[in-house]
């Protein structure tokens, strides 16, 4: 089973917050009207650090559309040209570097149907096609 999908920076601000989390719960005590929702960050949270996999050591030689990489497309009914950065949910979630304008979750509607297409391949995509122009390196957050 492959495990969560992220940057390791991502990776490491989830473990600060898992730590924080950690101390709050300890300082609390049982009887805190906040201990069942701080409860349930830390189990999602130690969800997400299960054996993650870095978006930095994915293996990928840039034909395809994936996780890691800036994608150029183009919308046929405008012919408007889109560019974005593909992160994994928790990297979109978790990770306050990965949530600008030009950043797109791997999950997110327009950018699903493109992952594992070729540059030159059209998808269909509610009422009109999308064009993969060009699969980029992903400038990560660090670079």
């Amino acid at each position: 089973m492959q495990g969560n999908i992220m940057l390791e920076s991502t990776h490491d601000l989830l473990q600060i917050k898992l730590h924080e989390l950690n101390e709050q719960l300890l300082n609390l005590g049982s009887n805190c009207e906040n201990q069942p929702g701080l409860l349930a960050k830390n189990h999602e949270i130690r969800e997400l650090l299960v054996d993650p996999q870095f978006v930095e050591g994915l293996e990928s030689n840039g034909e395809m559309v994936s996780i890691g990489h800036r994608i150029r497309f183009r919308e046929s009914s405008t012919g408007k040209e889109l560019e974005y950065d593909i992160f994994s949910s928790a990297d979109i979630l978790h990770n306050p570097a990965c949530q600008g304008n030009d950043c797109a979750s791997a999950q997110s509607p327009i950018i699903a149907p493109l992952l594992g297409r070729r540059v030159g391949e059209v998808v269909s995509f509610q009422d009109q096609q999308l064009t993969v122009l060009a699969i980029l390196p992903l400038l990560t957050p660090e670079q």
